[in-house]
Formats: C-alpha cells, structure tokens, sequence
C-alpha cells in the first residue's frame, strides 16, 4: 500500500526517487526526509524507509499519521511486528492531535488504527484487535459501505469484545 501523498503520485513510477530529483522537487528538509521515506517505503525498500522515518517519528512537531502508518509498515516488513504495534499503540494515545492540531489528520490516525487492529490479529492479540476495530467501527459509523476502512475492518476474523 503506498503511503503519503507524495508516494501515491510517484510510487508507481520506477524509481519514483530518482524522479523527484529529476524534477528537481524541492520541499522543507523534514518534509523531504518523510517524502522520501514515504517512497522507499511504497517501493519495499524498508530499511532505507525506516532510516529516513523514525527520526521524524520520534521528535514531532505535531501529527505525522501517514508517517507513523508507514513506518510501522515498514517495521512489520521487517519483522519487527512488536515495534510495529508498540508504535501504533502510542499513536491511538494521540486522538485528539487528529482533529485539533492544524489540519485534519482523522484519515490517517484511522489508518494506523486499523492497521493497529490488522497488526493485533496478527500477532495473536484477537481480543484486542476487537477493542481497536469496534472503536474505528463506530467512528465510521456514518461512512459509506465501501469506504477502505471498513472494508478493511469487514476482512478482519470476527471475535466477540469481552
């Protein structure tokens, strides 16, 4: 899935990085860092992604969801499926930041919810990836049938909250 705005553009370019510098993009220094780490993150290259994301994920100067879905992406690719859920745990704490710092973040603190949820199911933690999904269910409650997160909740394996 790719990540961030920049990357649904260029992702599916070969080598959408080398374009970027053939157009010579210009944008901030951190702006730039997570753009890029958005890219290599769509491209697989996760490693390289990680490097160039977490230290935007650990000095914020405000909401970065679309950074913090990414990262934790690129940490399950690697295998770190703990750090990945570790981390979205900590943006779940961040609720209000998704409406009340700036501009809208709602979409993307709902991403790493639901990726949250699908990370759960995954690492064997059913009761809680009930918990996150019944709570991104009723935050979507007036969202289309077919919106993308709730059709991503639909394929989550059905367990009853406790």
């Amino acid at each position: 899935t790719p990540h961030g705005v920049c990357a649904r553009v260029f992702h599916r370019l070969p080598g959408g990085l080398e374009e970027r510098q053939r157009r010579n993009v210009i944008t901030p220094p951190n702006t730039q860092r997570e753009q890029e780490g958005h890219l290599l993150v769509a491209e697989g290259r996760f490693v390289e992604g990680i490097a160039k994301v977490e230290p935007l994920t650990l000095a914020r100067a405000g909401p970065q969801f679309a950074t913090d879905d990414a990262y934790a992406a690129a940490l399950r690719a690697v295998g770190d499926l703990p750090g990945a859920i570790r981390h979205l745990e900590r943006i779940g704490e961040m609720r209000a930041h998704a409406v009340s710092h700036g501009s809208w973040q709602v979409t993307t603190w709902l991403d790493c919810r639901v990726r949250l949820a699908e990370y759960y199911v995954e690492g064997g933690r059913p009761a809680d990836a009930a918990r996150v999904a019944d709570e991104a269910r009723r935050l979507l409650a007036v969202a289309d049938s077919d919106h993308p997160l709730l059709l991503r909740l639909e394929r989550l394996p059905a367990v009853q909250l406790p």
